[in-house]
């Protein structure tokens, strides 16, 4: 008998495999904390090896020891970090024997286990819509909560700054803006998810992914409550008006009490009824006084809008009679001698009393009519050309609904400048250097004297001694100075005025000046007759030189004639010279441009009558 009960006990040692069992603390989710254990049947021998797939790294700890600790029945697994979430282990178990020898082979095992999933967002709130609140949040619900097992950022477009709370219980975020939203405007909000890794043994992330957006969707604000009117606005406001504000939606009325001011200071209280229009009623109002009303921004409406600027008004109450504009305007120029005088008032004029106190100087005839606030006096001509007027409006100017005017208004204007310009025709010089005959032929011309230039240079004459290095020349004075074709200065230079003068005897009375005044020349032209002068072309550098009978010539480089046919301004006062250029046309010339062109040669000329 005892014989037969060790050979049973012998076949089940020889027969009996250590096949192993995986015991965690949830077969379906392993937490991604969790470590797993491994129980065998039987001892098992610590030749066995053990992977993990998706790879997992850590240490095998053998348990469950017998036989005075030298076998063992169980093995615990513990990674270096926390298993992937969501995932389906494989675990493969090779070289699987008895501790105990046996003749049975070495086996392998394959045993699965799946972690915990991850939390999911389930809901947003608010849900996207239009126009939201500017003071909103959002509130981001998981389906489980998260212990860490993921890291939830948000993501706000276009960015603002918010703070990001998590419930005591875990299963959802509170994002609130820092700040209030901008109004009518369009955002993005986006909750991205990143997948972390930890120690197993502590707390410090070992690893997170760069995260992907999970949940997005957009939400767009309300339109900025705004003011549709406000009243009164302008000048000249009655003092018994009251101050009006009506806005295009319900307003916060403490809010709009608290942020609205008024300067100077009423006595008077602000009222509604609909908390659409807002009315302050003061019998406060003083006369010919600024009042300025600010609204502050911040202001908040019912719905939780709110003013985005400040918004500033303001009016000024009626006063004594001013004078609000003046056409022509004060120290206005060149006004037409056609035009009316226009005096606009600030308020409603007496038109009897407003005329009694209008006067003008020099003294014009003429006659009123009125277009609102605007007196008109319309003269019965012409007013003088080159001429300066003074406009008075006496103080006491009787106010129809006001006050009187208490003090003088006085304007002044002038009148455009004559244009005086003899008809004469443009003749282009045909020569190099024959601009004082070309001038001749065109003052002949305004006589309809048509005398070409060959004639008169034939009349003129040349003086056709050369131009010596020794500083010796011909003598302008009496005929023409070398080549008319030349070049001036080197083979050629000119005419001046006698000779000019003896030509033009030929065919109309003549004579030569020096020493004149301007406007001893713009009295000739007023009188009809044309004036030619000597100037330049040039830089009016000096270049003189001495005729052979020893006479001293003053000569300008760039010698030039022109016809003054016309001036600008009154002859005694112009203020602009209208001269033909035998090159150029006709040119207008400032006073002082041509005093300094014309003083070259002595203020020299002929007048041809």
């Amino acid at each position: 008998m005892g014989a037969l009960l060790f050979l049973i006990f012998a076949f089940l040692i020889v027969n009996r495999q250590p096949e192993p069992v995986l015991v965690v603390d949830d077969s379906v989710n392993l937490p991604i904390k969790g470590s797993i254990s491994i129980d065998f049947a039987w001892p098992v021998a610590r030749q066995l090896e053990v992977s993990i797939s998706p790879e997992a790294h850590g240490q095998i700890v053998y348990t469950d020891m017998v036989l005075n600790d030298r076998l063992s029945q169980g093995i615990i697994f513990e990674p270096e970090l926390t298993w992937l979430p969501g995932t389906t282990y494989e675990i493969t178990l090779r070289n699987v024997k008895s501790a105990i020898p046996t003749y049975q082979p070495a086996k392998e095992y394959k045993l699965y286990f799946t972690t915990e999933s991850l939390p999911q967002v389930s809901n947003v709130k608010p849900v996207a819509k239009e126009n939201a609140v500017p003071d909103m949040s959002w509130e981001v619900y998981l389906d489980k909560p998260n212990h860490g097992l993921a890291i939830f950022d948000f993501s706000v477009e276009p960015a603002i700054d918010f703070s990001t709370e998590l419930s005591d219980d875990k299963t959802y975020y509170t994002i609130t803006p820092n700040n209030l939203l901008a109004q009518g405007q369009e955002y993005s909000f986006s909750v991205i998810q990143k997948d972390v890794r930890y120690g197993f043994d502590s707390e410090e992330i070992a690893y997170q992914n760069e995260g992907e957006a999970v949940w997005q969707s957009v939400w767009q604000t309300r339109e900025a409550p705004g003011i549709e009117s406000f009243s009164p606005q302008g000048d000249n406001i009655s003092l018994d008006q009251d101050i009006q504000v009506v806005f295009d939606e319900n307003i916060d009325f403490d809010s709009f009490k608290e942020n609205v001011s008024i300067t100077p200071e009423l006595s008077g209280t602000w009222q509604t009824e609909d908390y659409k229009t807002l009315t302050f009623q003061t019998d406060d109002l003083q006369k010919d006084t600024y009042y300025e009303v600010i609204i502050k921004d911040g202001t908040r409406t019912f719905t939780g809008g709110y003013l985005e600027e400040s918004s500033t008004h303001n009016f000024t109450t009626l006063g004594a009679m001013k004078l609000l504009d003046t056409n022509p305007s004060n120290s206005a120029n060149g006004i037409t001698i056609q035009s009316d005088i226009e005096i606009t008032f600030d308020q409603s004029a007496d038109h009897a009393s407003a005329e009694s106190k209008f006067s003008i100087n020099p003294q014009v005839s003429g006659s009123f009519s009125w277009d609102g606030n605007k007196m008109v006096f319309n003269p019965e001509s012409s007013l003088d050309f080159n001429t300066s007027y003074t406009v008075t409006m006496a103080s006491g100017v009787k106010s129809n609904n006001g006050f009187d005017s208490e003090q003088d208004f006085i304007f002044s204007f002038s009148t455009e400048l004559s244009v005086t310009k003899l008809p004469i025709a443009f003749n282009r010089q045909d020569r190099n250097l024959s601009c004082e005959v070309a001038t001749l032929v065109m003052a002949l011309s305004y006589y309809d004297v048509n005398v070409p230039e060959q004639p008169l240079i034939d009349a003129i004459g040349t003086d056709g001694t050369l131009h010596l290095e020794n500083g010796v020349w011909g003598n302008p004075h009496i005929a023409f100075v070398g080549d008319i074709d030349g070049r001036q200065i080197s083979t050629g230079y000119g005419v001046y005025w006698e000779p000019i003068a003896r030509a033009a005897q030929a065919y109309r009375p003549a004579y030569s000046f020096s020493g004149w005044t301007v406007q001893q020349v713009t009295e000739q032209v007023a009188a009809g007759n044309p004036v030619i002068i000597w100037g330049t072309a040039g830089s009016g550098a000096r270049v003189d030189w001495k005729t052979s009978s020893g006479d001293n010539v003053v000569a300008i480089m760039g010698e030039h004639t022109f016809v003054v046919t016309g001036f600008v301004g009154s002859a005694s006062n112009p203020s602009k010279i209208i001269v033909l250029d035998p090159l150029y046309g006709e040119r207008y010339k400032t006073i002082s441009n041509f005093e300094w062109m014309w003083g070259l040669l002595g203020n020299s000329g002929v007048v041809v009558e």
